[in-house]
């Protein structure tokens, strides 16, 4: 062999050789290893998914050739790709490692819902591998004894309950245990009953076992414990009580008083019924839905359960931001057992009392306005006499009032020491209303519709046109439109498509240069993404005037691709951007790690199943439900937001209506909508003055210094000036174009010497615009007699004051939902009066006739 190779192998050089050869970098493919066992996390508490890439032949990744994709089931929660990180999941991190291999994944403030299985998939060049990991989240219960204190007399029966709540996963076990005298236990089973865990609002869990106790005096001091074991916890749980047995009031009369047995008997019988026998009641989590609906209807409840007598003192509390807790349900009398009429109760302070007796609840402080609630509380009894409640809780919730608050139950009941309490923080969003442009360019909005008999082309009320539109339009979440006309960006709210007013020129935030884009669409976070027609992508916030340059200043290049056959983009609740294409599909856009990558082709294709996987328009609600219009037969449906990994939307997709391809603009936005105002009242007693100055507006001179007789003669002045006013408001509303509105009297100007009053017409409608300035004209005249002695000058000055005024003013406006809601603001106004002629003798003037004065000083401030 030596010879034929003709060198000499001397056993180190053989070894060298034989080691070179099994340590050959890039024989095996790339893998990903994962830890086998689940991953264990408290609630609250950072969670770390380890995932280790194997099978690469450098010492470090080539980043740029990486791709990490973390999925939770089939939903994205972590995208790295070559170079670019886009977590979806907030508080999600990769490893700071992942050069070195280590694409683990921090997850910040670990929930419930962050519990299952994870995938960890790895490609690096064209070598793909996969791992799964369990995580399980866990929250430790928190456990108590009723009664903390077991004292029984000898003969009776008397329940323990042992309590497991807020606790996560549902799977939990009870034992009681009996310490026997020699440090051993027993295991007791008779006298046990455990029930079914309750569902909390916040996906923990409650429940409760009970252990029946008939002792003899013989178990008196006798040590009791209950163990709780649940996944969440290292060790069990123990709850230790010690049990006191008294003697039997029956035996101490029986013995003492023999003769009289019957009587003690029937006094004991008695007694028994009436005090031995009283159990405290259980309190229950307040549950019902995580988020209320600003001014909609929410019902929320809990269970008193396991008391006796039945007489029971229910009451509501609330604290709202800064505020003190105030009363807004009392009760106190035995109830009707079922369901029982609602009452509706205010704060007691003699504030609330004063202003309520009034009739004048909308102006009372935020923190002491009463929340709309109906408490209906359903009273029922069991065979053993025992009486449960289930107290239902429907409340009106106003987003500015009640988003943060705490609400409380508290029950009072003659078995308790003192009253028991349960809370529950109130999570009021807005009102996700639907906002669409017809083919004429109308613009309506409405609720979505629930179902398909609820015709939402009916019902959606129309904001305005905005005609000659003809470019690209997009809607962002907080309510603003965004148009590119002729070259130049304009943006404005909803209510201002009357007139086109979009369009105007203080609307106009991008000068010329805009008509390169060929789509646009606002994400969640308000950033501004635009694609060119060759397909480049800019991302950036929105420019605030047309002064600024966005492209390549704000609006930064963040990818490249061929564009050519994409209609439109969009983005999901949580601000990744889509794009459609033209022949239907939906691709989810991933940032190249170079710019001239092209970003179309790196997206996440959502599979095809039949027609209607072509939009016609498509949109994300805030709730993250995917609408979808159907190009082929324009059919609305609402369904769960597909992913590569789940395509099947249609599967679960709902059906919501026909004829939603009439509309070219389709979009979610959070506001509410005023459709009518109802009442307009001033408060002048709370006006003021503001400013306050006369001013000049005409001037004539009369000479009569070379005159031998008295001159006599009129001086006559007319004028048309402008009175200016506006209303202020920081509303979470949206007017709809202009309002009408009858004003009941003209507003006292506070401080001035004279009685006067704002020259508005009583009884009179206006056009009221909430959103502009409001301009007035009027006109001042007078007519004066002049008397000029002989060789006198004599000058007539016109003059009138001016005053700029606030008032608060008072609304109540009807919404689109056809709900009543009062708002109040301020209003600022100009005012002229007191116009008046002054005659004084001037030395030396020569001229006679008008004086040329500007009007100028009349409108400035």
């Amino acid at each position: 062999m030596q010879e034929k190779l003709g060198i000499g192998l001397n056993p180190p050089v053989l070894f060298c050789l034989l080691l070179v050869s099994v340590s050959l970098p890039g024989t095996d493919p790339v893998g990903v290893k994962v830890s086998d066992s689940p991953v264990k996390v408290l609630r609250d508490q950072d969670g770390f998914i380890p995932c280790t890439i194997t099978g690469y032949s450098s010492a470090e990744l080539d980043l740029q050739r990486l791709s990490v994709h973390w999925t939770l089931g089939s939903g994205p929660v972590y995208m790295y790709d070559r170079g670019s990180h886009n977590p979806i999941r907030p508080g999600s991190e990769l490893d700071v490692r992942l050069i070195k291999g280590n694409a683990g994944l921090s997850l910040a403030q670990v929930q419930v819902t962050d519990e299952g299985e994870y995938t960890c998939t790895v490609t690096y060049d064209n070598e793909q591998a996969e791992g799964r990991s369990a995580l399980e989240v866990a929250v430790k219960p928190s456990a108590s004894l009723v009664p903390p204190n077991v004292i029984i007399e000898e003969g009776t029966e008397r329940g323990v309950t042992c309590r497991a709540s807020n606790y996560y996963p549902e799977t939990i076990k009870f034992q009681w245990i009996k310490q026997l005298s020699d440090g051993e236990h027993v295991v007791l089973h008779r006298g046990v009953s455990t029930n079914e865990p309750l569902e909390n609002g916040d996906g923990t869990f409650s429940a409760t076992s009970q252990l029946l106790l008939k002792p003899s005096m013989g178990d008196d001091g006798g040590k009791y414990s209950c163990v709780i074991s649940h996944r969440s916890l290292g060790d069990s749980l123990v709850l230790d009580f010690t049990l006191s047995v008294k003697v039997s009031h029956l035996k101490i009369l029986g013995a003492v008083l023999g003769t009289l047995a019957a009587l003690i008997l029937a006094s004991c019988i008695w007694g028994y019924i009436i005090f031995l026998k009283k159990e405290p009641p259980r309190l229950s989590e307040i549950t019902g839905a995580e988020y209320l609906v600003h001014m909609d209807k929410a019902t929320l409840s809990c269970q008193i359960s396991g008391y006796r007598p039945k007489t029971i003192d229910i009451r509501v509390y609330l604290r709202r931001k800064e505020g003190e807790e105030m009363e807004i349900y009392p009760r106190k009398s035995e109830p009707q057992t079922g369901s029982s009429a609602p009452r509706n109760h205010g704060n007691n302070s003699a504030e609330m009392d004063q202003l309520l007796h009034k009739g004048d609840v909308d102006n009372l402080p935020s923190t002491l306005r009463p929340l709309k609630i109906n408490v209906f509380p359903d009273i029922k009894s069991s065979k053993r006499g025992i009486f449960n409640c289930q107290c239902t809780i429907r409340i009106t919730p106003d987003i500015e009032e009640d988003d943060g608050a705490e609400l409380t139950v508290r029950v009072t009941h003659s078995a308790l020491k003192g009253p028991i309490s349960v809370s529950c923080r109130l999570k009021v969003r807005k009102e996700t209303m639907l906002l669409v442009m017809d083919e004429d360019y109308t613009v309506r909005v409405g609720p979505p519709p629930r179902d398909p008999t609820d015709n939402f082309h009916a019902r959606a009320i129309t904001l305005g046109r905005l005609d000659g539109f003809n470019v690209i339009v997009a809607l962002s979440p907080t309510g603003k439109l965004f148009a590119i006309r002729d070259g130049n960006l304009y943006t404005g709210p909803v209510s201002s498509c009357v007139n086109q007013m979009l369009f105007s020129l203080d609307r106009r935030i991008g000068r010329s240069g805009w008509d390169m884009f060929k789509c646009i669409s606002v994400d969640p976070h308000g950033l501004l993404w635009a694609v060119t027609h060759s397909g480049t992508v800019y991302k950036g916030p929105p420019p605030k005037d047309e002064s600024i340059r966005w492209i390549g200043v704000q609006g930064t290049c963040v990818g490249e691709g061929n564009y050519k056959d994409t209609d439109s983009v969009f983005s999901d609740p949580q601000g990744a951007l889509y794009a459609i294409t033209s022949d239907g599909r939906i691709q989810m856009w991933v940032r190249p790690a170079e710019t001239d990558s092209d970003w179309l082709d790196l997206g996440t294709a959502l599979s095809q199943r039949d027609g209607r996987d072509s939009p016609h328009v498509i949109s994300f609600c805030p709730e993250g439900n995917l609408w979808w219009v159907s190009k082929a037969d324009g059919k609305l449906y609402k369904g769960p937001q597909p992913t590569q990994g789940n395509p099947g939307y249609w599967e679960k997709a709902t059906f919501l209506g026909p004829d939603y391809h009439r509309y070219r603009l389709f979009g979610f936005i959070g506001a509410t909508f005023i459709q009518k105002i109802q009442d307009f009242e001033f408060l002048p007693e709370l006006g003021k003055t503001e400013v306050e100055k006369s001013i000049i507006v005409n001037a004539k001179i009369y000479n009569n210094s070379d005159g031998n007789e008295t001159l006599s003669d009129t001086f006559s002045f007319k004028e048309t000036i402008k009175e200016v006013s506006r209303c202020i408001h920081d509303h979470n509303i949206v007017f709809v174009g202009e309002a009408e509105t009858t004003f009941t009297g003209g507003i006292p100007v506070i401080g001035m010497e004279r009685a006067s009053r704002i020259s508005l017409d009583n009884n009179v409608t206006h056009r009221w615009d909430f959103t502009n300035t409001n301009e007035r004209e009027i006109t001042l005249s007078l007519q004066e007699p002049v008397v000029v002695g002989s060789g006198k000058t004599v000058r007539m000055d016109a003059s009138v004051q001016k005053a700029k005024i606030s008032a608060p003013y008072k609304v109540r406006l009807l919404t689109t939902q056809g709900r009543t809601v009062t708002i109040g603001g301020s209003w600022e106004g100009t005012t002229f009066y007191g116009l008046s002629a002054t005659p004084r003798e001037i030395q030396g003037e020569k001229a006679q006739g008008d004086l040329k004065l500007s009007l100028e000083d009349v409108y400035k401030e």
